[in-house]
């Protein structure tokens, strides 16, 4: 038995607003999609063979789909699925409301210096409710942490999220955090739940002290002596290494003026990391020698 397929509603976010559209080309390939055909100067398609034999649902390159709020397409039946399949790669339609490009503006509502290309976008019944139900859900759960939460955490939260708000009143911090996790809950609630919140600030005032520089897209320590990855993410991850932990004091002492380690315990594991590094530099020198050996064989 074959699937059931889902249905497609196009929607559009001025309601009113209708469009005529062709066949639109995949702006990666610039190939058609391969339910369409071309047609010749009669305006006649052209059929490749066995399209008439198998009963293949076809469009011509030419054709004129009107579209408008509440269009469906039934994807459960051929013809109406090659219907939508020619038109999907239309820069007027975005794949869901909130689609963004590869810059991270919205194919829809742009950005603050433009609109968008799009005015239709794709919604699946069904699918778009279990989605707008979940995400729902992650709000209420990110508004739970943020009241549950004392100043200075939500002050530090706020940081991350590229707001200092330190002079602010809690209110004002609160109302900060709550616009934001309307907006993008998901990332607010694995701020408050991860187990890197420490570091995270640490790494944010250690580039505004110039503990941490930034040069060419990459993340430097001790005027470019260490480097610690090419983003915050990368640098986090470098922060996170256990074997990082005594370079890491010394960004908190240098940032800070404080250490959470003796300097002896300090002392003990750059001593262990620097015998690491040793030791593997050791093993990659015999791996080289083995071989050469081996293809001198």
């Amino acid at each position: 038995m074959q699937d059931k397929k889902d249905k497609i509603v196009i929607r559009n976010v001025y309601k009113i607003t209708k469009a005529i559209i062709n066949p639109a080309r995949d702006s990666r390939t610039g190939r058609f999609p391969s339910c369409v055909r071309k047609v010749n100067s009669m305006g006649d398609l052209i059929l490749l063979p066995g399209d008439l034999e198998n009963d293949v649902p076809v469009i011509a390159e030419n054709r004129e789909i009107e579209l408008y709020d509440g269009k469906t397409f039934d994807l459960n039946d051929k013809y109406q699925e090659a219907e939508w399949q020619a038109i999907q790669n239309c820069p007027l339609i975005a794949i869901s409301r909130d689609q963004k490009d590869a810059s991270g503006n919205y194919i829809i509502d742009g950005n603050s210096k433009r609109y968008g290309s799009a005015e239709f976008y794709v919604e699946v019944p069904g699918k778009d409710v279990q989605k707008r139900v979940s995400k729902l859900k992650m709000r209420t759960q990110a508004n739970s942490l943020i009241f549950s939460s004392n100043s200075p955490k939500l002050k530090n939260i706020a940081k991350i999220l590229g707001r200092d708000m330190k002079y602010s009143t809690d209110a004002e911090v609160q109302e900060f955090l709550l616009e934001y996790a309307n907006e993008d809950p998901e990332k607010v609630i694995n701020i408050f739940t991860g187990d890197d919140l420490s570091l995270r600030i640490l790494l944010i005032d250690a580039k505004e002290k110039q503990v941490i520089t930034v040069a060419h897209g990459v993340y430097f320590y001790k005027t470019k002596s260490t480097i610690l990855g090419s983003n915050d993410e990368s640098a986090l991850a470098w922060m996170k290494n256990p074997s990082n932990a005594a370079l890491v004091e010394h960004i908190r002492k240098d940032t800070y003026g404080t250490l959470v380690y003796s300097e002896e315990e300090l002392k003990e594991a750059n001593d262990k990391m620097v015998k690491e590094l040793l030791r593997d530099s050791e093993e990659k020198k015999e791996e080289t020698k083995e071989n050469k050996k081996t293809n001198k064989k």
